[in-house]
């Protein structure tokens, strides 16, 4: 995101260069950044995998390596959703160590199965691809620290438009404005867990927004 420049009061990021210097970034554009960056991860992960898969790398390294490329996505993805290095705070070191705790946790149980052969190889590739879709979870709960952080008292469930959308994202969404918190985390309470591809959308009207005038001044660029 190198030329994008993170505005704390808006919440927003903004191109830094080019024609469109100081323009707000669309939600859009800048959840296809964090996509990609999840494709590239899943895509080095797979890599790791196959090797794993073709005999040519030992458990003991594909696990090493696999903690690597955790530890980074994770990383990113908490810095992203909280606006870059100048948001990260001590508090979002934690975020992410705890959820490093957990993965590692996880991945030494898989690491395991696979030593003791209880899985096949489809198996394998697709319990590891879960760890990269892992990150929108974690790019979402950065987004959801930040605006906290700064005042915001609403939030609203947006789901996403493709097959991942499961019946629990979909009863959420029907909730419209809730008091900021009152949702569970994006990818942690559904059953499409985190292949969930959902987001929030946040306010930081004193009362209860109307959905139809937030979404009027959305369309017209006010708020994205």
């Amino acid at each position: 995101m190198s030329q994008f420049a993170f505005d704390p009061k808006t919440q927003r990021f903004r191109y830094t260069s080019g024609s469109r210097t100081g323009r707000f970034v669309s939600r859009a554009d800048v959840q296809n950044l964090v996509e990609q960056k999840i494709k590239d991860t899943k895509q080095d992960i797979a890599t790791i995998t196959n090797l794993l898969l073709q005999n040519k790398i030992t458990t003991a390294t594909w696990y090493d390596t696999m903690t690597e490329a955790i530890k980074k996505g994770q990383t990113q993805a908490c810095l992203a959703g909280k606006g870059g290095t100048y948001q990260f705070k001590a508090r979002d070191k934690g975020i992410v160590g705890k959820a490093l705790v957990d993965e590692y946790m996880y991945l030494r149980r898989f690491a395991q199965d696979i030593e003791d052969g209880k899985l096949s190889p489809n198996q394998i590739r697709d319990r590891a691809s879960k760890y990269g879709d892992s990150f929108h979870k974690t790019y979402e709960r950065g987004r959801a620290e930040a605006y906290k952080e700064n005042g915001y008292n609403w939030e609203r469930w947006v789901t996403s438009q493709d097959e991942k959308t499961c019946p629990d994202c979909v009863g959420y969404g029907i909730l419209s404005w809730q008091r900021i918190g009152s949702l569970p985390g994006i990818g942690t309470a559904t059953a499409c867990k985190m292949r969930c591809r959902c987001f929030k959308e946040y306010s930081n009207e004193l009362n209860k927004p109307n959905l139809n005038n937030f979404l009027l001044t959305t369309k017209m660029g006010w708020l994205r």
